[in-house]
């Protein structure tokens, strides 16, 4: 069972910024709104960095890997909208696959919802961004 996702109070308050910040581009559509208020609804705010040793943060590395097909993995970086680079693996945080695994731990299955429905994967490895920005 997956526990609650978790972030520190600085991740968590960049955020509440993206949805009260409206006017600086880029500008999150009605459904990144939603999806970015039920993360913050039922995310949890540590203030112990040991608790966040194995869980997903903003800028971090993450690993993902089918739970039915190994050969079925992808990489990505949690990021701000503005530092999104789809060519560098680099997903905006308001992404339904980035809200999906962000404050989970590792070995957690993630689960979001596609165009082609709903897409399972376990959090494989994490690499720990060293350079808070």
């Amino acid at each position: 069972m997956n526990s609650l996702p978790m972030l520190d109070q600085e991740a968590f308050l960049r955020l509440q910024d993206l949805l009260q910040n409206q006017d600086i581009p880029p500008l999150l559509t009605g459904d990144q709104r939603r999806a970015l208020t039920q993360w913050t609804d039922r995310g949890l705010v540590t203030f112990d960095d040991s608790e966040l040793a194995d869980r997903v943060e903003l800028h971090d590395r993450v690993t993902l890997v089918s739970p039915v097909d190994p050969a079925d993995w992808f990489q990505l970086e949690i990021v701000l909208p503005s530092e999104a680079d789809i060519d560098q693996d680099r997903i905006p945080v308001t992404s339904a696959v980035s809200l999906a695994v962000l404050g989970r731990k590792t070995g957690e299955r993630a689960e979001w919802e596609t165009q082609a429905g709903t897409r399972a994967m376990t959090i494989a490895s994490l690499q720990k961004n060293t350079v808070r920005s």
